[in-house]
């Protein structure tokens, strides 16, 4: 009944508190969530960082007769199923919110990010990281979102603008460099795959995909949402993830 959180890019644990705090117990008290390394510095700026090792640091903690259900937001996901290759049977289950084995367009992967709006980002933030961050997090909304995107901008969005550019920066590559698509079919722990339907940052056809790749994948999208849908959540979502991790942890 374990759970391990990983946010995505430009965001911290913060981000999940909302869904956490409606949560049935016990397993929000059992949720660990774990924050990727925005701030400070130690990463060594020409390899990508090894956000997993958060993970498997989190994951090592927890009693080893004990398995957990990793839960991954956006790039967290990414993390997740990095993390899930190389913890295998400790892992009973994943909720993936958002997610996709390969962030960026290429041949193979056609409904992907277009890498150049990545790269424009990363110049960008040697000049204004504050703006960078702030107008992709107001673009993680769909139309119909306006107050929920409001909300989240004022808190904890504008605390998410100070973050340190060069980890941002080291961010952006993983997005960029990342392909986790190759480790999917290794993966046969329950997935819960969580995509919004008009989500403008990970399309959603990407999250079909995945859940398409995953042995034990199961796709739940959602009307109208956009690339956040666990914001401001009317109980629904918390109540599909809180079963699920009690599910898979039996």
């Amino acid at each position: 009944m374990r759970s391990v959180w990983l946010h995505g890019w430009a965001a911290d644990s913060r981000v999940f508190t909302g869904i956490i705090n409606q949560l049935k117990q016990p397993v929000a008290t059992s949720a660990r969530l774990v924050d990727l390394p925005w701030t400070g510095s130690g990463d060594e700026p020409d390899r990508l960082p090894a956000y997993a090792d958060a993970v498997l640091d989190a994951v090592s903690s927890i009693p080893a007769e004990e398995t957990v259900t990793l839960v991954g937001w956006s790039l967290g996901a990414m993390v997740a199923l990095e993390a899930a290759s190389a913890l295998a049977a400790r892992v009973a289950g994943l909720v993936l919110i958002s997610g996709c084995g390969r962030f960026v367009r290429q041949t193979a992967n056609p409904h992907g990010q277009d890498p150049r709006v990545v790269r424009a980002m990363l110049q960008r933030l040697h000049h204004d990281p504050g703006r960078v961050v702030e107008q992709f997090l107001a673009g993680m909304f769909a139309p119909g979102e306006e107050e929920k995107r409001d909300r989240f901008i004022d808190n904890p969005g504008g605390e998410y603008r100070g973050f340190n550019p060069d980890r941002l920066a080291r961010g952006l590559r993983y997005l960029l460099e990342t392909d986790v698509e190759s480790l999917l079919p290794a993966i046969p722990c329950p997935a819960l795959v969580i995509h919004g339907d008009r989500d403008p940052v990970v399309d959603r056809r990407l999250g079909e995909r995945l859940a398409s790749s995953l042995p034990g994948g199961i796709l739940h999208k959602i009307e109208g949402a956009g690339h956040a849908p666990f914001l401001d959540d009317n109980g629904q979502l918390a109540e599909l993830i809180g079963d699920f991790i009690v599910s898979a942890g039996r």
